[in-house]
């Protein structure tokens, strides 16, 4: 048994968002009497990034927002029902879809090709494995379901009360952490923060004193050394998938 804790953000890390995204409205159009397109996919993609902006949730790191999460969160998925409505015609509320949109999430679960082999590897190897999301504790946990016999443990924003990066949430990962068998006295600089993003992820798990490892599938950071220092300090691992975790001799 290894006394490395691996610690796994979920969406665009284990899970395809943009396949999920594409299932839930596949769903709810079909509940709908209508037949998704790829034009309507796109302008659905569209028009929840232009509303997730709006409400101000690509700063993250602003403490304003990380304090106003969950309202700032209805409000981005509320306006994104509102603008389907307006093109789909479709009558039902936009409560009612938001509704909708978050039970078809909770049954969403596309992996990237090599996650299911990886985490049963690293279980196997004795690491302890966690979960953190700025997400609805019920629906990632739904999602997460298959893993529950290597998974640890879970902690969402809605269960901690604030998103990442916000410190109160990593120190609600580490309570919770050491509130599990086996690991009362883990400490931050024993464990690995894996994800997908710079400001959601690795500013933050930095900051509380864990060492961090990047997820760059797409390309989306190809060139580290631009970035502003406080961003390029918090990486200190880059990764283009979660086989290359097994490359790092720190791990």
């Amino acid at each position: 048994m290894t006394d490395r804790v691996l610690i796994f953000d979920i969406d665009d890390t284990l899970l395809d968002y943009e396949a999920a995204e594409r299932g839930i409205w596949e769903a709810i159009f079909r509940d709908h009497g209508l037949a998704l397109s790829e034009d309507d996919f796109q302008r659905n993609w569209a028009i929840s990034w232009e509303t997730w902006k709006e409400a101000g949730m690509m700063n993250i790191t602003d403490p304003d927002v990380q304090a106003s999460y969950e309202d700032r969160y209805r409000q981005a998925v509320l306006a994104m029902m509102e603008g389907v409505r307006d093109y789909t015609g479709i009558r039902t509320s936009a409560a009612e879809l938001a509704e909708q949109f978050e039970v078809f999430m909770s049954r969403q679960f596309t992996t990237f090709p090599e996650v299911e082999q990886v985490l049963w590897d690293l279980h196997r190897d004795g690491y302890r494995l966690f979960l953190a999301s700025n997400g609805h504790q019920e629906v990632q946990t739904a999602r997460m379901a298959v893993f529950a016999d290597v998974i640890d443990g879970i902690l969402t924003s809605e269960l901690a009360g604030i998103p990442k990066p916000g410190a109160a949430f990593f120190r609600e990962l580490m309570e919770m952490i050491q509130r599990t068998a086996g690991c009362a006295g883990i400490l931050p600089k024993q464990c690995l923060f894996i994800g997908d993003s710079i400001h959601s992820d690795m500013i933050g798990a930095h900051a509380a004193g864990m060492d961090t490892c990047l997820v760059d599938r797409k390309g989306k950071y190809p060139d580290l050394e631009s970035l502003p220092e406080e961003e390029r300090a918090s990486v200190r691992f880059i990764v283009k998938d979660l086989r290359q975790l097994m490359t790092i001799k720190e791990l």
